[in-house]
């Protein structure tokens, strides 16, 4: 399990080193991520920056930094 910042600028460690994540829909810190191979990571709850408690999960993929995805960096 993975805690901290989860938004585009952080990063999480995978075997190989470090990546960008892809860009969320909601910027959080304080939350949960885990990996599910080959490249699936559910990030779970957290706080906005007001620090107001969010109670959702966003499921990144492989495919959400590919072309005709919502953009960023493959990871």
């Amino acid at each position: 399990m993975s805690l901290g910042v989860c938004k585009r600028e952080t990063e999480l460690l995978p075997p190989s080193g470090w990546s960008l994540l892809p860009p969320m829909i909601e910027e959080r810190s304080r939350c949960a991520a885990f990996n599910i191979p080959p490249s699936d990571a559910p990030v779970i709850g957290g706080t906005e920056s007001d620090e107001l408690h969010l109670r959702s999960t966003e499921l990144l993929t492989g495919r959400s930094g590919e072309e005709g995805g919502r953009g960023g960096e493959k990871w």
